[in-house]
């Protein structure tokens, strides 16, 4: 049996499942997953931290210019708990829950977070719109498109 992945939304899912589960060989392993951020949430993520990439300098007034990497590590941090370790060579390194985990509710914070931010550090979003927090999930999307597209956002999605 190959990976089966089934997205339960109806009770045919549901049955679905099941019966995928009833074939299932011993030793595989089964996972139960809440939703995680919408495809529009993710779309929405990266031109708003491009922008501040672009705009703003950390810390402020220093100079530095930042990648949106950067950024988007700075915006998680003031939402979720983050561990500073050593690092392997030296220096220090955050580690914490990537995006790419997040909840709807948990990216509708975030994006409510940076948008707040920049109206008060004056970065401008361009094609401003509200935050999306509702729409297809990244998996839905890859599974739509098919593999091209799922290496696609992949990249982009952590």
């Amino acid at each position: 049996m190959k990976s089966y992945k089934v997205t339960i939304r109806t009770r045919d899912d549901k049955a679905m499942a099941a019966r995928a589960l009833e074939r299932c060989p011993w030793g595989y392993t089964v996972w139960f997953k809440p939703p995680v951020r919408t495809l529009a949430q993710n779309d929405r993520l990266w031109p708003c931290l491009e922008e501040i990439a672009a705009q703003k300098d950390w810390p402020l007034g220093s100079g530095i210019k930042r990648t949106e990497y950067f950024w988007k590590d700075i915006f998680t941090a003031a939402l979720t708990a983050h561990e500073i370790v050593p690092g392997l060579e030296g220096g220090w390194v955050g580690v914490g829950k990537h995006t790419s985990e997040y909840s709807v509710a948990e990216m509708s914070d975030l994006l409510t977070l940076m948008e707040a931010w920049c109206a008060a550090n004056g970065v401008t979003l361009k094609d401003k719109q509200d935050s999306p927090v509702t729409g297809e999930t990244r998996e839905e999307a890859d599974m739509a498109e098919g593999p091209a597209s799922s290496r696609k956002s992949s990249e982009r999605a952590q």
